[in-house]
């Protein structure tokens, strides 16, 4: 039998606490790598589930967006056809009568509007002063061209807003406004007049500038007649 001396059981222990060190690191690496594998697979399979959810709302929102295309689209079609309907109504008779009808009432309507403001306008120059002055009345002329000939005159009279001074004065610009613009006469312009031939009086006339620059003419025309010559 063998004997277990002292040295044979510490050994023994050695050798033991080693063996059972290993199992304990094996043991914890095969824990840690089960954990990590399984954190692995967790992140995998979040990662999936966000690319699904993420696939979907981009499908939906491209089925939306066609779909508010395709409703933007019709939407249009349907006012086109719309306005050539009501276009083509418009040329009936009865359509045209209710047309111009309907636009005489909008001009009788801005007509009202107009003459309102101009008498609120006219009433407001009549509280802070007098008669107007020259300048006021060519402001005024301007407002009066948006009502009918005669009718902005009778209607500040009666109001009270112009005297007579105004009036009159009124009526000269009135009268200045409708004149046709005169264009200032153009001055015919003068003929040139037609040089005389030389007689034998312009040669004794002659200086000798004169004769040298007649001279120079004379051999630039030779020499410019012998290069054109053959």
């Amino acid at each position: 039998m063998v004997e277990y001396t002292e040295e044979r059981k510490k050994e023994f222990d050695r050798l033991w606490r080693k063996y059972k060190k290993e199992l304990e690191e094996e043991e914890l690496a095969r824990i840690a790598g089960a954990e990590a594998a399984e954190r692995q697979w967790k992140a995998l399979k979040e990662a999936e589930e966000r690319a699904r959810i993420a696939g979907e709302s981009l499908s939906r929102r491209s089925r939306w967006g066609r779909e508010d295309k395709t409703k933007r689209i019709e939407e249009r079609i349907r006012a086109e056809e719309e306005w050539r309907a009501r276009q083509q109504r418009m040329g009936q008779p009865e359509n045209k009568a209710a047309l111009e009808r309907a636009q005489q009432k909008r001009r009788e309507q801005e007509l009202a509007i107009n003459k309102q403001r101009i008498i609120k306008q006219f009433e407001k120059l009549r509280r802070l002063r007098g008669p107007l002055d020259k300048i006021e009345l060519e402001r005024l002329v301007e407002e009066l061209g948006r009502l009918p000939e005669g009718m902005a005159v009778d209607l500040m009279v009666d109001k009270g807003v112009l005297l007579k001074g105004d009036i009159e004065l009124l009526d000269i610009l009135r009268r200045k406004e409708r004149a046709p613009s005169k264009k200032p006469e153009s001055k015919p312009k003068p003929k040139p007049k037609p040089k005389k031939p030389r007689t034998s009086r312009d040669f004794f006339l002659e200086t000798r500038d004169d004769v040298a620059k007649r001279m120079d003419k004379l051999r630039k025309q030779v020499k410019k007649a012998k290069a054109l010559a053959p």
